[in-house]
């Protein structure tokens, strides 16, 4: 059976930092893309990616999974545009997967308080002007120093876990094994320069 999943792309999204994961899970599931208006979507590598629809359509949209990348998340933050597509989502059962700044889009919905995650908005990685504004989104989330944390129905991962954040989401579709996945990071680490 397919998996659907379902990519949030904004402006000043990262492409690379789930491009690992699309190649992974395309065989195998059925991928769409969503952005804020339901316009094509200029990703950060060049290519123009065709939405399948806006954040308001994609609440209505089955899914197994939701993929959020990182970037500038600050077009969709304020307005908290993609909160209620990642709510329904997570009322209908789907593995919440952000990478970077993408668990900041899944903080900003509240669905993270009181769980565990990973994310790069601590003082080692960022200004104090950015934590200002990031940490009471943070707020009641249970920050974790990892490359990847799971804390079911959440996958968070740092920027630079872009292999492992691959495969840890396809494990958790049926995608991969364990022991597929552990395959996978020990030959794609150094293809996107994890070490």
């Amino acid at each position: 059976m397919r998996r659907s999943v379902t990519v949030l792309l904004y402006p000043g999204c990262i492409f690379l930092e789930i491009a690992p994961l699309l190649e992974v899970l395309a065989p195998k599931c059925d991928i769409s893309f969503f952005t804020p208006d339901g316009a094509v979507h200029d990703a950060s590598n060049g290519t123009r990616v065709v939405a399948d629809g806006s954040f308001a359509q994609a609440k209505d949209f089955p899914v197994d999974c939701v993929v959020i990348p990182g970037g500038n998340p600050d077009s969709i933050i304020e307005p908290g545009s993609a909160n209620s597509c990642i709510a329904a989502a997570y009322d209908r059962g789907a593995v919440l997967a952000g990478i970077c700044a993408g668990v900041l889009v899944i903080a900003r919905s509240g669905l993270l308080h009181g769980k565990r995650a990973t994310h790069s908005y601590t003082v080692e990685h960022t200004t104090a002007e950015v934590l200002a504004c990031t940490d009471p989104i943070f707020d009641g989330v249970a920050f974790e120093r990892a490359d990847i944390v799971v804390d079911e129905p959440f996958i968070t991962a740092q920027h630079w876990a872009r292999v492992k954040f691959a495969a840890t989401v396809a494990v958790s579709l049926g995608v991969f094994s364990r022991e597929q996945a552990e395959q996978y990071i020990q030959t794609q680490r150094y293809s996107y320069g994890e070490a």
